[in-house]
């Protein structure tokens, strides 16, 4: 199966994934001299990725888009050949501490190849912690562990992933506030 997984926004980006296999993946910012931490300017970036290493966007048989600003669902303003699209995607982050981490958004209305075509999409914090576990040693091994994501948006949140189950939970902020920061650390 062929996955394409896309990053929008800043630090935009395109990956594209045979099975569990990575055949690659291009940074905005890489291409063209783009300036740092550049968005996909246009949704044509993704059909050139593509053509690049001999796909269509027909050959894809699974799109998914990172989420973005909201706590309920997110938005992403992209353009297709110079016309602005709005995509609807997961939100940043959970709003609850019982929301299910892991939950895949469904979309559609993403215009490549001359057509619209469904995606999904997953929280912003989960794309953060999901890369971060694959890129471990526990992914390798199968094993269980806990990890910290700590983005822009959201004050640092831990999780602990139970690899078996396939469950990500939620653990939730550390240093959400001053005073709490100062129950861990009172020598501060």
């Amino acid at each position: 199966m062929l996955f394409c997984g896309l990053k929008l926004t800043h630090d935009g980006s395109v990956a594209v994934i045979q099975d569990d296999t990575l055949l690659f993946s291009y940074e905005v910012e890489k291409f063209n001299n783009n300036k740092r931490y550049s968005e996909i300017p246009d949704l044509t970036f993704v059909e050139e990725a593509l053509a690049l290493n001999g796909y269509t966007a027909e050959d894809v048989e699974h799109y998914t888009i990172d989420g973005w600003a909201g706590l309920k669902t997110g938005e992403v303003i992209t353009r297709c050949q110079g016309e602005d699209l709005t995509l609807m995607v997961a939100p940043y982050r959970e709003a609850t501490l019982s929301a299910n981490s892991l939950f895949p958004y469904p979309g559609k209305g993403l215009k490549l190849g001359g057509k619209e075509r469904a995606y999904t999409s997953y929280l912003h914090s989960t794309t953060h912690l999901l890369s971060t576990y694959c890129a471990s040693p526990f992914a390798l091994r199968g094993e269980d562990a806990y990890l910290l994501v700590y983005d822009g948006g959201m004050y640092p949140r831990l999780y602990y992933f139970n690899y078996k189950q396939g469950m990500m939970e939620n653990l939730g902020p550390i240093y959400a506030d001053r005073e709490y920061l100062f129950t861990l650390c009172p020598a501060l």
